[in-house]
């Protein structure tokens, strides 16, 4: 069985073609560093507040995009594993299916879009991402939230 995640991105036109070319995944936060020095939830989360009240496209974003930030970089450092699918959506339709080949990569900003440096290696399926997502339950597992940019699916698959 193989655990599935839906990852949302932004700038689709942007984010799939290097994707795809660089053979990656990635997600954004990547002013606040690499989450391996970070370490803990906790503190993930307090580099997200720094982060908002000292970026002026940040500033006065809520806890919730604390919480939904902090939760998506954990598991994409701690909780994703090669093999494991990831759907990619840019939030309005499931764009395609990556496999996770490799860990945690914390990337210069030159080697990243979009301030996408909390990366991994992977290599674009020939899966339909909407079929994945019908197998996986439609839904992510209990206690994800949808606004979350990373989220577990609530069904493994085979």
């Amino acid at each position: 069985m193989r655990i599935v995640w839906r990852l949302l991105i932004e700038e689709p036109e942007i984010t799939l073609p290097w994707m795809a070319h660089n053979r990656r995944i990635a997600i954004g936060w990547g002013e606040i560093g690499n989450i391996q020095q970070l370490s803990t939830f906790d503190a993930i989360a307090d580099a997200i507040r720094e982060r908002n009240a000292n970026h002026p496209n940040h500033a006065g974003k809520p806890e919730a995009n604390v919480q939904h930030g902090a939760h998506s970089l954990h598991d994409f450092c701690y909780a994703v594993r090669p093999s494991h699918l990831i759907i990619v959506s840019d939030g309005s339709r499931r764009r395609g299916v990556w496999e996770v080949k490799g860990r945690y990569e914390y990337m210069d900003p030159a080697a990243a879009p979009l301030n996408y440096q909390h990366q991994r290696r992977a290599h674009r399926t020939e899966m339909d991402p909407d079929e994945l997502w019908l197998q996986a339950g439609r839904r992510l597992a209990d206690g994800q939230i949808n606004y979350r940019t990373l989220g577990r699916c609530a069904n493994e698959v085979e």
